[in-house]
C-alpha cells in the first residue's frame, strides 16, 4: 500500500483533496467517496527508537507506567497518542 511505503520512508501523508476537485477530473454520473485512514492502524511493525529525558522526568514516567500497569515503551505511546489526539492532529 503507498501509504505504508510513505510511513517506512518516513514522508509525509498529504491531505486529502477535496471532492469537488476530484468530480471535476471525471465525467459526469461518476460517484465518489471518502475513506478516514487512521495512521496507526497502517503499519504495526514496532520500531525501537532512542529518546532523552531528564533523570527526574523518566523516574516519573517509570513510576506512572507501573501504577498504570505497563511498561516505559507503552506508556509513552499511549502518552503521545493522547497528546496528538488533543491537538487535533494525525
Amino acid at each position: 500500500m503507498q501509504l505504508e511505503d510513505m510511513i517506512e520512508r518516513n514522508l509525509d501523508i498529504p491531505e486529502p483533496s477535496p471532492p469537488d476537485a476530484i468530480a471535476k477530473q471525471y465525467k459526469r454520473g461518476w460517484a465518489f467517496y471518502g475513506v478516514d485512514v487512521d495512521p496507526r492502524q497502517l503499519s504495526t511493525k514496532a520500531k525501537r527508537i532512542n529518546i532523552t529525558v531528564p533523570e527526574g522526568a523518566l523516574y516519573l514516567i517509570d513510576r506512572a507506567a507501573k501504577k498504570a500497569n505497563t511498561n516505559r515503551s507503552s506508556f509513552l505511546y499511549e502518552a503521545a497518542l493522547a497528546k496528538i489526539e488533543s491537538l487535533g492532529s494525525e
